[in-house]
């Protein structure tokens, strides 16, 4: 029995004497990975918010324990600065964490008035704290008192587990610190469980720690098979970021809880939020990871890997019949080849301990080189895919995490010419992102199966560079490498500084003839409007020329007839190219297909070279001959099978730009266009057969254009304006319409039908909805229509189907009785 003060005791059992001197050794250092786990662990719970983090090797100070052994305890009483300590600044960040534990009764100082907040902790004393705080100072002092007795009971109930540091007076390196407030939160502590006048009894209860007793946190144990957006059941995808384990599946606020998935592991929860808030890994987890690429085979239930770079020495491992495999945080049915891929990993982990792994988490890399990024639609377009290679939207049911030389980041780091390794799951809406700076500059001068020399160092090539490079010997350039600096892209060759985009306005800046700056405004293929400043000279449709001579301004924006009216810009396609400074040095404008050309090679495969070489062949403009079935002139209509706008070309790596539609007629309105009027789209956004009107410039070897222009987006007042649909147009089967908001806000009406095999869910566009209301358009479940569209929206409805049969349709049209 213990006398007491009871104010004191019913708030933390614990007095703490004087911190002790420091040593001048320290431990040995240690890899920071081997600290990460409890890193996490504790900072989940907020403990080390206000610890820099960066260097786990560096000695922790007398300050920053103090305040992990306050935020251990969760005191959510705190102390102002009083004075008392002098050598504590009112503005010091750990000033009230210091002076809540001296309030408390958990410290004293190094004298009467100061207690020396930058000085270095040692070990004995961190210890002494720590078991002082748990409440077992009594059994300390009868083990032989401080040092000797703190140290052995600290062991015995688990505090010191896994510290590297040797001797009483050294000091504790930061990651030690942190070891031992994870393993102090998971302690059982010394409860009172009966108070009797001035005297207080306590007593370990199983279970009862500083998690359950401080932080009211309950525990639950077992495998983990839902983490963050990762997990083991198929068809899995939730907005929200779960955790399931032991049978019960909870929110959780933990951050990267993906590496938990697959694991039995310890966790500890709010029972009034249902949510996870902190998670461990069990010791007695078994885990390897495995490169893919060295993995030779998998076969009945058994893994080989190579484990040299001869390919002689190998290991085995042996899979429960019943593992999981989750393939970039979804459950996957494999086949054998889905254990070898170029880059990646695959993490074999046996959590009941019979020798066998349970599970294997592949992570399948694929290579995205950055043309450009939106950071609007969070869109990332590759230099080689020519549509969007990755969405980094945390939006719509897409989530995905970015880490920079280890270390989380933001989409801030994207910028052109950077390599990202993205781990991209089978939906789509998962991907982690690795970003990889690394290059180097040289020339080629020796090239092998697998490495090419460059300045005499190897480097091993990617299949992303396989495809897309076939580097020549004396070849210069900057190669830019992935996380493990091999070989991905070759840039810094003039084909990759060339950009296409829309023009969409010209300016000058002057201050005196000779001294005048020219701007560009340009809607480019990231899907983005720029500006940009040419350079004092240019080369223009393959002239060098100076940035104010007139022959740019009149093919961009030649200045009006009627002086009384204000030039308006040409909207048009152009090529450029930007030199270091981001100025543009060079602008290619388009120029007309010789008709005169009949091999079709000569025809249609244009080199991108500095000469103008923006070569338009499939040309909207030109009047259409009414001899001719127009279809097959200058409209096209777009199939998915096969990829292709017939009859003309089919696509590759090929962007495609949608305009105003009245552009097909009219490059200088009497007023600019909305710069929404004008997008970057995808294959996702052209409903089956569509009819549209196309141009097409720069065709390659395989006879598919580089630049794609669509006039088929609102008109230039940035309304959607009523049309009638083709009487080519697929036909609908409506199954109901309902009033909605669109995207954009907007009240509108949405149609549900079924065509192409494939079910639709299309707004109408709102500008037109009025009107096809008081047209009594709007049509009734079970009815078949003809549809025209606006980019994705509803632009026009027909309701005079007369009959469908299979393989035909019989519609009413205004110039002829009946049309198939």
């Amino acid at each position: 029995m213990l006398k007491f003060n009871k104010l004191f005791c019913l708030l933390l059992v614990a007095v703490l004497i004087p911190i002790g001197s420091v040593g001048t050794f320290a431990s040995d250092l240690v890899d920071d990975s081997a600290y990460l786990p409890d890193l996490e662990f504790v900072s989940n719970l907020g403990i080390i918010k206000s610890v820099d983090t960066s260097d786990l090797n560096r000695t922790v100070t007398r300050a920053e324990f103090v305040s992990m052994v306050v935020k251990m305890l969760n005191i959510s009483y705190t102390s102002a600065n009083d004075g008392t300590f002098t050598d504590v600044e009112a503005d010091n960040p750990y000033s009230s964490d210091i002076f809540t534990a001296y309030r408390f009764g958990l410290l004293k100082g190094t004298s009467q008035t100061t207690f020396s907040p930058d000085d270095s902790i040692n070990y004995a004393a961190a210890i002494k704290i720590l078991v002082a705080a748990l409440g077992y100072e009594e059994y300390a002092f009868l083990k032989g008192g401080y040092p000797a007795g703190y140290i052995m009971h600290a062991h015995e109930v688990g505090i010191s587990d896994g510290i590297t540091t040797a001797t009483p007076d050294a000091s504790v390196s930061l990651g030690d610190a942190i070891k031992l407030i994870s393993n102090s939160l998971t302690s059982d502590i010394r409860v009172v469980n009966s108070v009797y006048d001035d005297y207080y009894q306590t007593t370990v209860v199983d279970g009862v720690n500083c998690l359950t007793q401080y932080f009211g946190l309950t525990h639950i144990s077992g495998v983990v098979t839902t983490a963050g957006y990762h997990s083991l059941i198929h068809g899995y995808n939730e907005e929200d970021s779960f955790f399931a384990i032991g049978g019960q599946s909870f929110k959780t606020s933990i951050t990267n809880a993906e590496r938990f998935l697959g694991y039995d592991s310890d966790a500890w929860y709010d029972k009034d939020t249902k949510t996870v808030v902190t998670s461990r890994l069990k010791d007695t987890n078994v885990t390897t990871t495995v490169n893919a690429e060295d993995v030779i085979s998998y076969d009945n239930f058994k893994l080989t890997r190579q484990t040299d770079e001869s390919g002689l020495k190998t290991k085995t491992y042996s899979l429960d019949r019943g593992y999981s495999f989750v393939l970039n945080g979804r459950l996957y049915l494999p086949q054998p080849s889905d254990f070898i891929f170029d880059n990646g990993t695959l993490t074999l982990i046996d959590n009941n301990g019979d020798g066998k792994y349970d599970i294997v988490k592949a992570v399948k890399k694929s290579y995205v080189v950055v043309r450009g990024f939106n950071s609007s639609t969070k869109n990332v377009y590759d230099q080689k895919m020519g549509d969007i290679g990755l969405v980094l939207s945390n939006e719509d049911g897409h989530h995905y995490t970015m880490t920079k030389d280890g270390i989380a980041t933001d989409d801030s780091v994207i910028a052109p010419n950077v390599v990202l390794e993205a781990a991209i799951s089978g939906d789509g809406y998962l991907a982690d992102v690795t970003v990889c700076t690394s290059s180097v500059k040289g020339k080629v001068t020796e090239i092998g199966e697998e490495f090419i020399t460059i300045d005499n160092t190897s480097y091993e090539k990617t299949g992303y560079f396989n495809t897309y490079f076939t580097p020549k010997l004396g070849q210069s350039g900057t190669f830019l490498l992935d996380s493990q600096s091999r070989l991905v892209y070759i840039s810094g060759m003039y084909f990759d500084a060339v950009q296409y985009g829309y023009f969409l306005d010209y300016a000058t800046s002057s201050a005196g003839l000779d001294n005048s700056s020219v701007y560009i405004k340009v809607f480019t293929e990231a899907d983005e409007v720029k500006t940009f400043e040419l350079t004092e000279k240019i080369t223009f449709d393959g002239k060098l020329v100076k940035c104010t001579d007139s022959a740019i301004k009149n093919k961009l924006e030649p200045d009006p007839v009627d002086s009384s009216k204000k030039a308006v810009p040409v909207y048009q396609l152009i090529r450029f190219a930007t030199d270091a400074n981001g100025l543009v040095k060079l602008i290619d404008t388009a120029s007309e297909l010789d008709e005169n050309i009949t091999d079709p090679m000569q025809k249609y495969a244009a080199t991108v070279s500095a000469e103008d070489s923006l070569t338009r062949y499939v040309n909207a403009t030109k009047p259409i001959d009414s001899s001719l079935r127009p279809k097959l002139v200058s409209n096209a209509y777009w199939r998915k099978v096969g990829n292709a706008f017939i009859p003309h070309f089919t696509l590759g790596n090929t962007v495609m730009i949608e305009v105003p539609k009245d552009l097909r007629e009219n490059n200088a309105p009497d007023a600019p266009y909305d710069e929404k009027a004008f997008r970057i789209i995808g294959t996702g956004n052209l409903p089956n057969y569509e009819y549209v009107f196309v141009d097409a410039f720069d065709y390659d070897d395989s006879m598919i254009p580089r630049v794609v222009v669509l006039y088929r987006g609102n008109e230039k007042s940035g309304e959607t304006k009523l049309v009638e649909p083709d009487v080519h147009a697929p036909v609908h089967l409506v199954e109901k319409v309902v009033d909605c908001i669109t995207d954009d806000g907007m009240n509108s009406k949405r149609l549900y039908s079924y065509a192409d095999n494939k079910f639709h869910i299309t707004d109408i566009a709102p500008e037109v909805v009025d009107s096809l209301v008081s047209e009594s358009r709007i049509p009734n479940p079970g009815e078949v229509v003809r549809l025209a569209f606006s980019g994705n929206q509803i632009s026009g409805i027909a309701r005079d189907i007369r009959d469908v049969v299979p393989g035909s349709v019989t519609v009413n049209t205004a110039d002829s009785n009946i049309g198939k």
